[in-house]
């Protein structure tokens, strides 16, 4: 004899793909009623759909994770706004440049928390050029970044913001400048 006389086999599934199986064993022997296939078969599907959500979640959240960790890392402020110039992300680096916390301003219009005209007008949506743009900024401490901001772009062309990368030239222009000083200190002195 077997040791389960009825078994009920369901079959789970998303989108064509196969994800495994309840199995569903009675100990005497037992016919099962239409009513009682189709409670299994909708168990079946919302486990179907609870698994699938469960790999996207664990998905989603990985890429997440390995963002902020690109994030942090990166040693140029990053800043992402939303279609409607509300901050989205700050990295560490322009938390510490822009003197904000984005706890604090995740979700506040750009201009409410950021004191440069000159680069919030160019992440605003409605007003910038939808070309890719770079600019020369000089903070309160008298240091120059160089911003480079693009749209954020759909496949299908919806924008969703902005991000601008801010990189701190100020050594390059400090270089620059000794440069400069030493080419025309040399040709004066050859006058």
């Amino acid at each position: 004899p077997l040791p389960v006389p009825a078994l009920l086999a369901v079959s789970l599934q998303m989108q064509q793909r196969f994800l495994g199986i309840i199995w569903l064993g009675y100990r005497e022997p037992h016919s099962i009623p239409l009513n009682e296939r189709h409670m299994l078969n909708t168990l079946g599907a919302q486990a179907s759909v609870l698994m699938e959500n469960t790999r996207l979640y664990v998905s989603a959240e990985s890429g997440r994770r390995r963002l902020a960790a690109v994030l942090a890392s990166v040693t140029d402020a990053v800043l992402v706004t939303d279609q409607t110039d509300r901050i989205l992300l700050l990295n560490r680096t322009a938390e510490k440049l822009f003197g904000l916390q984005l706890r604090a301003v995740r979700g506040r219009v750009l201009r409410d928390v950021v004191d440069n005209e000159v680069l919030c007008k160019a992440m605003t949506v409605k007003e910038a050029d939808p070309r890719p743009q770079e600019l020369e900024l000089t903070d309160e401490d008298g240091r120059t970044h160089i911003a480079a901001i693009s749209l954020i772009v759909a496949q299908d062309g919806q924008v969703y913001g902005r991000v601008a990368v801010l990189r701190d030239i100020t050594a390059l222009k400090e270089v620059d400048e000794m440069k400069s000083d030493f080419v025309s200190t040399v040709s004066h002195d050859l006058r």
